[in-house]
């Protein structure tokens, strides 16, 4: 009697074109979860942040720092002339809500080479009293940066190894993150943003690469079939 069992190396090359035709077919679908064929391009770049007496510096181009702070943006936004107002008034009393519904989102404000803490305290006659009471700068800095055991490996690699290109916009751009020799902000350099559109070269040889998967598989499915 003949058998027609599949011999030992048959098996191997029918696991093994089984599994290259799977991974082909996945293809267009490796494609759209990793964005492959997303036309959009932002480059990124570091900058080391100095904070001094004249105020924070940096030698790039860094427009703004996001964070628990105000007043670190080049063109100051509204939210820090209020706060330069109060700063310059010795206070402002406001007769509304309690301090304890008043939301910010920020707690500290940076002006003239020292930062503040914001203050809202209810006073005797039922108002509420804005004020800023001075305060370090290590005390607002240990605050306000993200430790870089929190930052993420691509904003920590472009502040170590140079600017970098990606398909997706950075989460922590602009931040300002503690290194071990200070503090640096990751910004955008360059933006080009494609809306709708996907790399058609690429999309092509995704759905070749399906094609030619499926024809492996049906290929490892005749070889189990018909045996040695």
């Amino acid at each position: 009697m003949v058998s027609r069992s599949v011999s030992v190396p048959s098996r191997y090359r029918v696991v093994v074109l089984f599994g290259l035709g799977l991974l082909l077919l996945a293809a267009p679908a490796l494609v759209g979860w990793f964005d492959l064929a997303d036309l959009d391009r932002y480059r990124y770049e570091a900058e080391r942040v100095e904070f001094t007496e004249d105020g924070w510096a940096v030698d790039g181009h860094v427009a703004v720092i996001d964070g628990d702070a105000a007043c670190l943006e080049r063109v100051p936004d509204r939210a820090c002339m209020l706060e330069h107002a109060i700063h310059e008034n010795g206070g402002l009393e406001y007769d509304g809500l309690p301090s304890q519904a008043l939301g910010s989102r920020y707690r500290y404000v940076y002006g003239e080479g020292q930062f503040y803490r914001t203050v809202a305290n209810e006073t005797a006659n039922e108002t509420v009293r804005y004020d800023l009471r001075p305060v370090s700068t290590d005390e607002a800095l240990a605050a306000i940066s993200t430790e870089r055991w929190r930052a993420s490996s691509t904003v920590k690699r472009v502040i170590r190894s140079g600017p970098v290109t990606t398909s997706d916009e950075l989460e922590g751009a602009n931040e300002l993150v503690e290194m071990e020799d200070g503090y640096y902000v990751v910004y955008a350099t360059s933006i080009h943003e494609v809306h709708g559109e996907r790399n058609p070269y690429i999309v092509g040889a995704a759905w070749v690469a399906a094609a030619a998967g499926l024809l492996l598989v049906l290929r490892a499915q005749r070889l189990r079939i018909e045996g040695p």
